[in-house]
């Protein structure tokens, strides 16, 4: 049995929320760490996929659409 299942649906959205910012924080983290800075575009899209709008696939090739330098 899942611990996820006994719970609320609410207490699990809020965990899968918290899990995909944690993503997000990470990757943001390393790509800073490689001396580059997320663009104002990129991290809009990392936001809607937080907010659970977009998967993390829609996200990833959402970014690599973007043009160089936006």
């Amino acid at each position: 049995m899942s611990v996820l299942r006994s719970q609320p649906m609410a207490e699990q959205g809020k965990r899968a929320r918290a899990w995909r910012e944690r993503l997000v924080e990470n990757a943001v983290a390393n790509v800073r760490l490689e001396g580059l800075e997320p663009s104002p575009k990129a991290l809009e899209i990392w936001q809607s996929y937080i907010e659970g709008e977009v998967s993390v696939e829609q996200a990833g090739e959402l970014i690599r659409a973007l043009p160089t330098g936006v």
